[in-house]
């Protein structure tokens, strides 16, 4: 029997290894992203359960799923997880569409010129909601808002704040109407229950 000499097949084997290598740097060369070449196909299947096209465009700070975020109809990406489905103008939210944060909030309404404006609803993820009126952002005008712990309130907002003509319902049923100030109730209180 002939001893076994590693050394022997090492020419073989370096050779063999230096051609897979090669291979492997040809292929992160053409594709320019190993992670492209490799899961490409995973992400297309991925994306199309999902209902996105297979394919994006990218651009600074955000991915067009479909569109170009520039006019019309488009869904994008940001970097930082945010998704928007709606329309855009000249580059800006404008329009009906539904932002969906990563946190979980979600704003379906109305947008002008890139800012929550207009009607709409935000859903938060533990629950509350508000329906009512946005300007640049923030709640103000009519609106109704029901906290998760089964407390509404109906009435005017200002500054994202219960501000002006309104009524809460506690969850006990105890009814607070009259005038609000700064998120804070100072018209005359009457704690009938509601049925």
């Amino acid at each position: 029997m002939i001893p076994f000499d590693p050394f022997s097949q090492a020419p073989t084997v370096l050779f063999w290894l230096f051609v897979m290598a090669t291979l492997v740097l040809f292929v992160i060369a053409v594709t320019r992203d190993y992670t492209h070449f490799f899961f490409r196909r995973a992400e297309r299947i991925e994306r199309l359960k999902r209902g996105l096209p297979p394919e994006s465009k990218k651009t600074t700070g955000f991915t067009c799923l479909r569109g170009n975020a520039k006019e019309g109809f488009s869904v994008v990406r940001f970097a930082n997880g945010n998704v928007y489905r709606g329309y855009y103008h000249k580059g800006r939210k404008h329009g009906q569409g539904l932002f969906i944060w990563r946190d979980g909030r979600r704003y379906e309404g109305e947008w002008r010129n890139g800012r929550m404006n207009g009607v709409g609803v935000m859903s938060f993820p533990l629950g509350s909601r508000y329906v009512g009126q946005f300007v640049n952002d923030k709640k103000q005008g009519s609106g109704v808002y029901h906290w998760a712990n089964g407390g509404v309130y109906e009435g005017e907002f200002h500054n994202n704040l219960r501000h002006g003509l309104g009524v809460y319902v506690s969850p006990e049923g105890k009814r607070f109407a009259g005038i609000w100030r700064d998120d804070a109730w100072v018209g005359r209180q009457s704690e009938r229950l509601v049925k």
